[in-house]
């Protein structure tokens, strides 16, 4: 008879009790944040905008969106600590404007989580969030990232002057950054090509990229990354975008992936005065692109080529990755951990560990984030406590996994201190295999704020 239901059942409490005494370890009184900061667009707070509530913010602020009544305009984040963050994952806080985060000093820490970042079309093909410049640290986490779509344009003799339809944003775009930038669980969608009607021979607008990374360090857990398709032409087919496109920059780029997919976008159809397919095809986009000079990491991930179109002649899916530079795959399977971005104190928090029957996994925290490189651990180390050795701790007993490769531990918040009205604290779940070997798997960082927010 199998060990492993008799070890959970004597496991779960000891379990529990190791999760809150961690918890309420690593969040120590003394640690006082400067406050938070509530935005609801329907009046009901002391800001109406995300940008106005940013402006006043200082150093270690939170700043929590209310759902609202309406959509938020985009926001600027100019080397700031901040963790800005939605308040309720059941009612998303739309954002309906781009997301910048720039000049970030090395010490300095923003996070993003649960915003929902859709762009309205535009005939310039606006991203969804961009980093740029960020010698800290940023992580995102449960976002909706989708560049705007292409503008459709009805006759190519109007006013605006478009040629062809405009392309579709990219999701993210991050630039020249030699800090380090995470995403977890995430989607992450480039925009579509805009169309282009009327008699002349143009084409629709190329789809948008899911991702743009040149002279950064990037790392994706748990996200779902895809391209925008290409818009129609009224002859010519278009191309689909890139799932994700990996460039060398200015600083080094390195980019990992954990339980990732990359999916280019389709091509668009070649039409004649609408005969379908008469025109050329547009090709499909490649899923992954690395390009020379870049270092990429791969764990349990799927690259998909988008597809190509009818056409004459038809439009060439793209590959699932192209290699320029080098991409180390990880043989082995991927542990995830999924936490809430936000809770209050004196509630449960759900911590759902997945992850293959019986691994053993085990969970570090820490009150500041980290970005280790550690290929013998198969990724990037995204917490570690200030002054101990890489090695990570080894606490007793382990969570370990049932027949269904998953379980929730609903743990207790910790009560914040006297006069303290939040705490951040970044967690990493990994597996410490029976031979010592370590794989490192996905992270959160949780803000608790006093439940009078």
């Amino acid at each position: 008879m199998s060990l492993l239901p008799v070890l959970l059942r004597r496991a779960a409490a000891a379990r529990s009790r190791w999760l809150s005494v961690l918890i309420a370890v690593t969040l120590p009184a003394s640690a006082l944040h400067a406050g938070v900061l509530v935005v609801d667009s329907g009046g009901g707070a002391a800001f109406t905008t995300i940008q106005a509530a940013v402006n006043a913010a200082v150093d270690g602020d939170v700043i929590l969106v209310k759902t609202g009544t309406s959509n938020y305009a985009g926001f600027t984040v100019q080397d700031k600590e901040l963790v800005i963050v939605g308040d309720r994952p059941t009612f998303p806080v739309r954002v309906r404007g781009r997301v910048v985060v720039q000049n970030l000093a090395a010490t300095r820490t923003v996070v993003l989580g649960w915003l929902d970042v859709d762009l309205p079309p535009n005939p310039t093909p606006l991203e969804a969030l961009v980093a740029s410049g960020i010698a800290g640290q940023l992580r995102v986490q449960r976002c909706l990232l989708k560049g705007a779509r292409g503008m459709h344009v009805e006759d190519p003799s109007d006013p605006a002057g478009y040629g062809m339809g405009s392309t579709g944003g990219t999701g993210v775009t991050v630039l020249a950054s030699s800090g380090g930038i995470a995403f977890v669980g995430c989607t992450i969608d480039g925009g579509a090509g805009g169309g282009v009607g009327g008699t002349g021979a143009t084409l629709g607008g190329l789809g948008g990229d899911g991702v743009r990374c040149e002279g950064a360090r990037v790392v994706f857990h748990d996200d779902v990354v895809r391209a925008g398709r290409a818009g129609d032409g009224s002859y010519s087919g278009n191309d689909g975008g890139i799932g994700a496109r990996i460039l060398s920059g200015v600083f080094a780029t390195q980019t990992a992936g954990s339980n990732t997919s990359f999916t280019g976008g389709n091509g668009s159809m070649g039409e004649d005065l609408g005969s379908f397919c008469l025109g050329p095809g547009g090709d499909g986009g490649h899923g992954l692109w690395i390009g020379s000079g870049v270092s990429s990491w791969q764990l349990a991930c799927t690259n998909v080529a988008g597809l190509g179109q009818c056409g004459s002649p038809p439009g060439q899916a793209g590959q699932p990755s192209v290699v320029l530079g080098s991409l180390a795959t990880f043989q082995v399977t991927s542990v995830k951990l999924t936490a809430p971005p936000l809770v209050r104190a004196g509630t449960t928090m759900p911590f759902t560990f997945t992850g293959t029957p019986g691994d053993a996994l085990y969970l570090e925290s820490s009150r500041r984030t980290s970005f280790d490189g550690l290929p013998s651990w198969r990724g990037f180390r995204l917490a570690r406590p200030v002054g101990l050795n890489l090695a990570p701790r080894v606490p007793v007993p382990p969570v370990i996994l049932p027949a269904s490769g998953t379980v929730t531990l609903q743990v207790d918040a910790p009560e914040l201190g006297p006069g303290e009205l939040e705490r951040t604290v970044y967690y990493q779940v990994y597996r410490a295999a029976p031979n010592g070997s370590i794989t490192l798997g996905s992270f959160a960082a949780v803000t608790v704020v006093d439940p009078s927010y």
